[in-house]
Order: structure tokens, then sequence, then C-alpha cells
């Protein structure tokens, strides 16, 4: 009896692995290898900044480092300048996909999705958030 008990327990554990394995695999399966790409200038601002995309089950992960020269600037607000993450559709429609402030001298970090699959993904931009001016793109899909 306790060797029936130890088998059916066994048995549902080995049941329950699979099925995480077979829930969790698709959110993490790797495609493609991950793909950084430096985005360049298109104003005299003074950041720049890479973008890594990565495919995911349900679209791309981005992950951005943008860097912040130190230069002294008289007009900085206090809580630094605003910016925003664009992603730009291969159909041209765009989407903001994070916001956040800097200063001279600091370099951000930030996480973002988006439902687009990398081929989809023609552009990422980064923009002045108050004004929507480009200050930094990279051409993804071509």
């Amino acid at each position: 009896r306790r060797r029936a008990w130890w088998a059916s327990g066994l048995a549902a554990a080995a049941a329950a692995v699979v099925a995480l394995v077979v829930v969790f695999t698709p959110a993490f399966a790797p495609g493609r290898a991950a793909e950084v790409v430096a985005l360049e200038n298109v104003t005299d601002a003074p950041l720049s900044a890479t973008v890594e995309l990565a495919d995911v089950a349900w679209g791309t992960r981005i992950e951005m480092t943008c860097r912040y020269d130190e230069a002294p600037y008289a007009d900085v607000p206090a809580d630094g300048w605003p910016y925003v993450l664009v992603v730009v559709a291969a159909d041209g429609t765009t989407s903001e996909l994070s916001t956040w402030r800097a200063r001279p001298g600091t370099t951000a970090r930030l996480g973002a999705g988006t439902e687009l699959a990398r081929e989809d993904i023609a552009a990422i931009e980064v923009r002045a958030l108050t004004t929507q001016k480009v200050l930094l793109r990279a051409a993804i899909a071509e």
C-alpha cells in the first residue's frame, strides 16, 4: 500500500513538472539571438544609447541603456529632461513604450516590450517627451 502511495505521488509530481515545463517554456523559448543596436544621433543632443532586442513568445523585449554627457548645461530642469522610448512599426504606426527623466552625467537603463515581432519593427527612437522631437534613432528591419 505504501509503495502504491509513493508511486502515485511520484507520478503526480512528475506530471506537475511536465505541465509547468509545457506552460512556461513558450514564454522563455529562445528564438534568434538577442541583437544589440546602437541608436544614431539625429540632432546635437548630448546623449547616446543602445538597445538589445530579444524575441519572446508575446513579441519583442527591449532593454535600453542611455548615457548623458557630463557637460555643464544651464537649462537642466531640477528633475532632469523627460524622454520617451518609441517603437515604429513597419506600417509606420508608433507606440510609446516608456518614459523617464535624466540629468547630465547619468545613465538610464530601462526594460520595455512590444507585441511586435522583431521583423515588424522598422525603428526604435528616443524622443524629447515634451516636443516629440526625435533625438536618437536606429533602423531595425530593412
